[in-house]
């Protein structure tokens, strides 16, 4: 089997389940807290069952990331190769982007 076949419909899908995945966590952010909660419920679905959706997302999200970097893992480390100034390679501004976004979910 050809796996560039399946490029277009992991990466698709990936972008439908990430949004998906912030759409519920926005309603999860928003739901009330405490034991108000148990009675709260928004388009038919209570707080448990959107925490059981986001739960099931995440972790799809999760298995579409890893088979998208086993698809494209050649383009992506001939890209990590082929970049000669330091400041610019991709790869440290990743590590500095997570990193600044953990030290202000830190903050929150």
């Amino acid at each position: 089997m050809n796996y560039n076949q399946l490029r277009p419909y992991i990466t698709v899908t990936m972008m439908i389940v990430l949004v998906l995945l912030a759409t519920v966590g926005g309603i999860l952010y928003f739901a009330p807290q405490g034991p108000d909660s148990r009675h709260w419920s928004f388009l038919g679905l209570n707080k448990h069952q959107f925490k059981d959706i986001h739960l099931c997302l995440g972790v799809l999200v999760i298995i579409l990331a890893a088979i998208h970097g086993f698809l494209n893992f050649s383009s992506i480390n001939n890209y990590l190769k082929n970049q000669s100034r330091v400041w610019t390679h991709p790869l440290l501004w990743a590590i500095v982007v997570i990193f600044f976004t953990v030290i202000i979910a830190l903050l929150l």
